[in-house]
């Protein structure tokens, strides 16, 4: 992807060291812990969406919620509606 698109890649860095105004973990469980939240508040994140279950452990997503700087949407808000659709799509197909 990089190569093809001329996009930047860094072997063996995480997403959460890059400075933006927004951040979405959206791959799995617990991969944001308290070290990646510090970085993301030091690279001034204004904005922090959760679009997997849970990808911050709890101590990260309360420092994250505690920062006056951003605002931070957890798991069970910002991914209530995927999980509605999810449900009604198992009973669909059982």
């Amino acid at each position: 992807y990089a190569r093809q698109f001329g996009a930047a890649f860094y072997p063996g860095k995480k997403p959460w060291e890059v400075p933006v105004d927004v951040a979405m973990p959206c791959a799995t469980q617990n991969e944001l812990d308290v070290d990646d939240a510090v970085d993301l508040l030091a690279n001034g994140v204004r904005y922090y969406v959760e679009g997997a279950n849970m990808p911050a452990t709890t101590p990260a997503l309360k420092l994250l919620r505690l920062s006056p700087q951003i605002r931070a949407a957890g798991a069970k808000a910002a991914g209530s509606g995927g999980v509605a659709v999810s449900a009604l799509e198992m009973v669909q197909n059982s």
